[in-house]
């Protein structure tokens, strides 16, 4: 796992949001966002299939906060 070679803290900093369309690979959002202790490691946005436009509205929405 990239977390494990990374570190927690390296990770989150790499990572802080993903953007992806709603694959079943990224079928369960909470085990990617927080990690098996339950720390928050990042954040998933989805994205509609053949919509990247909505990836920089994503991206936009994020840097707001």
């Amino acid at each position: 796992m990239l977390e494990k070679d990374l570190g927690n803290e390296l990770f989150e900093k790499t990572f802080p949001i993903i953007l992806t369309d709603n694959g079943t690979e990224f079928g369960n959002p909470l085990s990617l966002e927080f990690n098996p202790e339950g720390i928050g490691r990042t954040r998933i946005f989805y994205c509609n299939p053949r919509a990247s436009y909505q990836m920089l509205m994503s991206i936009r929405k994020c840097t707001k906060f």
